[in-house]
């Protein structure tokens, strides 16, 4: 079953949010069984949006400003060895996952083991004369079968001998730190026992006299017996020093946050296949893959309530759009394949979703019914603007009714939401915020619709100015435009920064200090960008 995320623009208001939940809610609806959508929102939830989901009972979307994959989407499970474990431990795993984290006892990456570092360990004991390991007794009983008669007290230390000669030549071939493995052969096991060696590994398993045992615990001489022949043992005691021995330590790793794209830049610089994934305390939480990276999966993604590259989540490049749902003129946004696109002329996404609702004889419960409400009410200002068609009105009507709300009761609501977060916090006038190409300029216009404009002119001037510079600046403006919309006088107070002569031009105003009151201004989408276009295009 695919997961599909249903989305709306960035800066979300209430139409955009309200329509990725209802949408999704209809998706699953008629097709639950084959996918599973998912509303999501690129952006912070309004206080007129978070009044109307609490109002109807309904969570907040999950936050998605940007569809570029991190490394915690294309994470791998790769299991952990310890520093500590012996070699032969991650050569049970390497076959399986090539490259494997090395870890300390509280799960923080202190290096990466492949196969290249173990056969290069490997190779280089293969071709010396003398092999010296270094292991602890633990570490012997994980790499060979077997187990410790008399087991040493600390790390065993020495060059590994096999004693396959007569018992007189071992003796003089053998040095004070060999760590003889003999088969059975007693008289080899004497000459051991009286040098001290650091331990005699007896292959073949044969019997061990009791005398012998306890004459081995009297000299400190390591003990163990295994079932395999010497030739066999020996090569397994070479898999037993710890992974810390031929591990990399200098190793490249991401946090679960990194993109695709800047993973992408890293991996270009390194000729390794496979990369730690860690917390910001240094623990290990899995890998990623450098071909995965290169061709990684697409997100499937429908669009509601816009179809403008400007106005999507970041990373809309790197999905594939099944639909767009909308209201709003033709954008820019280009697919490697036709996508299902439904955009009708009407004040509201939300009322092109109730049609298909109605379409297939759906009807929504009373909580969907209620935000797809508030969406229509919140769009079109409460039926006032001019967007408003036939079609959004006889739309409230029935969704009101399956709400069980009054309209006019749940937009006062909606608007003293509004005012109320605006006054409290002056940052949220930019939170409906569109940004525009028209020609070779880049417009971005914010809009604030409240029932009195007049009382809040001088006290919101400072920050309109003051949010205005800082979107010149942020995105590259040619032009940028607040409307601050009165509902109730029916119009708008324009403020502009940049080419302001080409708003003068659209809407036949003078600006006085890059402001004017504008009667019967009210829609952005129907009046304003219609008449900024006929300028800039």
């Amino acid at each position: 079953m695919a997961e599909i995320l249903v989305s709306g623009h960035r800066n979300p208001d209430t139409d955009s949010v309200t329509s990725a939940i209802s949408y999704a809610w209809y998706k699953n609806k008629i097709d639950g069984c084959n996918n599973k959508y998912i509303p999501v929102r690129a952006g912070a939830v309004n206080d007129e949006t978070v009044y109307v989901l609490k109002r109807f009972g309904v969570d907040k979307p999950i936050r998605m400003d940007s569809f570029e994959l991190t490394a915690m989407d294309i994470i791998l499970d790769v299991p952990t060895v310890r520093y500590d474990d012996p070699i032969k431990v991650a050569v049970d795993l390497i076959k399986d996952y090539r490259t494997l984290p090395v870890v300390d006892m509280s799960g923080k990456l202190v290096g990466l083991v492949g196969l290249r570092d173990v056969s290069q360990g490997f190779l280089w004991h293969a071709a010396s004369k003398l092999v010296h390991i270094e292991v602890a007794p633990a570490q012997v009983e994980s790499a060979l079968p077997g187990r410790w008669l008399v087991e040493p007290e600390s790390i065993i230390r020495g060059v590994l001998t096999v004693g396959a000669m007569s018992a007189e030549k071992v003796d003089m071939e053998l040095r004070d730190d060999a760590i003889l493995v003999t088969g059975d052969r007693p008289e080899v096991w004497e000459v051991g026992l009286r040098r001290r060696l650091p331990a005699i590994i007896i292959t073949g398993a044969p019997e061990i006299p009791a005398e012998f045992i306890d004459r081995a615990k009297e000299s400190g001489v390591g003990l163990y017996v295994t079932p395999l022949n010497t030739f066999s043992a020996v090569r397994m005691l070479m898999f037993a020093p710890p992974i810390a021995t031929v591990m990399t330590k200098e190793v490249r790793y991401f946090s679960p946050d990194d993109t695709i794209s800047q993973m992408r830049q890293i991996m270009r610089k390194d000729s390794h296949r496979f990369f730690p994934v860690l917390r910001s305390d240094g623990v290990y939480i899995g890998m990623v893959d450098a071909t995965t990276v290169a061709s990684p999966p697409r997100r499937k993604v429908i669009l509601v309530d816009h179809n403008e590259k400007s106005q999507a989540p970041y990373g809309i490049d790197e999905v594939d759009i099944l639909e767009i749902v909308d209201h709003h003129r033709l954008g820019d946004i280009q697919t490697p394949f036709p996508p299902k696109v439904i955009i009708e002329p009407v004040g509201c996404t939300a009322t092109v979703i109730y049609a298909l609702m109605e379409r297939d004889g759906i009807v929504p419960p009373k909580e969907i019914a209620g935000i797809m409400l508030s969406a229509i009410l919140s769009d079109t200002v409460g039926l006032t603007s001019p967007t408003t068609t036939d079609r959004d009105r006889e739309t409230v009507k029935k969704l009101a009714m399956w709400a069980g709300e009054d309209p006019t009761d749940l937009f006062r609501g909606m608007l003293s939401a509004r005012v109320e977060g605006i006054l409290d916090d002056p940052s949220k006038l930019t939170l409906d915020y569109k940004v525009y190409r028209l020609g070779d300029s880049v417009v971005g216009v914010a809009q604030v619709e409240i029932p009195d404009a007049s009382g809040f002119v001088d006290r919101l001037k400072d920050e309109i100015w003051h949010a205005l510079e800082n979107k010149m600046e942020e995105d590259g403006l040619t032009l940028a435009i607040f409307m601050l919309t009165d509902v109730t006088k029916r119009g708008s107070y324009i403020f502009a920064r940049g080419d302001i002569h080409f708003v003068e031009m659209a809407l036949n105003v003078k600006l006085q200090g890059g402001m004017a009151w504008v009667d019967g201004l009210i829609s952005r989408k129907k009046q304003l960008i219609p008449a900024l276009s006929r300028v800039l295009m």
